[in-house]
């Protein structure tokens, strides 16, 4: 295929810019594919433009990445540096047809800084957290707590935990190589959206924001953590527990010597509930330390 006409030299016709178009939403449409080749960001308008998604567009324009350039370190001190880097993109013939910059450094909080310690607590995440975690993270914050974030325990419980102090790393030059690669992709993708045009396709390099723990259709980095599945059975939505937290509550309470009648009993009489899959999820940590401190009594039913 030749050079696309939106390279020449000479003023493009209406026709030419909608073909342009056309095709690079063809292309997004047929061969790109979501989380791979771009990333849907809330709050942004427009799919972020990931780096599998910038070589495809070059690839289909027939462009070549000359990512040589400068990527001498500038020294922050304290063996930090920063790369500044410039991509100058060309056609098949060696004609210069869009450049692009970007820089990185070990500066950025997700190369400086590290999480602290966490402690668990015991304390089951409520349903309201997540509700309102994404449209109200304010109030999500205050039903969890100040200084709190929610944390999987080792049954795979979500659980509020305290999230000690975040730290420096003791040596950049582990992120030396690391920075100067993202520098790169950065200019590639400047580079990309402003020779195709496409940034009213595509947002500028958002894919940073995957990397620093905040996955694409979620927010807040900070706590890097996925909110549970949310399934279409009337149990999850009406906050019951799992089916795997049914059968682990029962496996607590019948190696504890519990029977079946012990079981139902204690459900009617706290809860008002006549089986464990009514179980609320706010309530599956009491049934649980119920099960594990309630032992059987000799001479009662097996």
């Amino acid at each position: 295929m030749d050079d696309v006409t939106v390279y020449q030299d000479k003023p493009l016709s209406i026709a030419n810019v909608k073909e342009q178009i056309n095709l690079i939403q063809q292309l997004m449409k047929d061969v790109m594919r979501e989380n791979e080749h771009f990333g849907i960001i809330p709050g942004c308008k427009n799919p972020s433009l990931l780096k599998a998604g910038a070589e495809k567009l070059l690839f289909t324009f027939h462009l070549i990445a000359d990512v040589s350039g400068d990527d001498i370190p500038y020294d922050l001190g304290n063996g930090h540096r920063e790369y500044r880097i410039k991509v100058r993109l060309s056609n098949s013939r060696g004609e210069l047809r869009g450049v692009g910059v970007g820089s990185c450094s070990t500066m950025e909080t997700k190369f400086r800084f590290r999480s602290g310690p966490v402690e668990l607590t015991d304390r089951a995440i409520p349903n309201e957290y997540w509700d309102m975690r994404k449209s109200n993270p304010g109030k999500a914050q205050e039903i969890l707590g100040k200084g709190y974030v929610p944390k999987k325990n080792e049954s795979g419980i979500w659980v509020a935990a305290i999230q000690g102090e975040r730290v420096e790393h003791d040596n950049p030059a582990d992120y030396y190589n690391t920075c100067l690669k993202m520098a790169h992709k950065r200019a590639m993708v400047s580079a990309t959206l402003a020779t195709t045009a496409a940034s009213d396709i595509f947002t500028q390099d958002v894919e940073d924001m995957a990397e620093n723990g905040e996955k694409f259709g979620q927010t807040g980095h900070k706590t890097s953590i996925k909110e549970p599945q949310k399934k279409t059975d009337t149990a999850e939505h009406s906050g019951k527990i799992s089916e795997a937290q049914v059968k682990r509550f029962y496996a607590i309470a019948k190696g504890q010597g519990h029977t079946d009648e012990d079981i139902k009993g204690w459900l009617k009489t706290t809860y008002n509930i006549d089986s464990t899959k009514d179980i609320l999820k706010t309530d599956y940590d009491a049934a649980c330390k119920w099960a594990e401190t309630t032992v059987r009594q000799p001479g009662d039913e097996s």
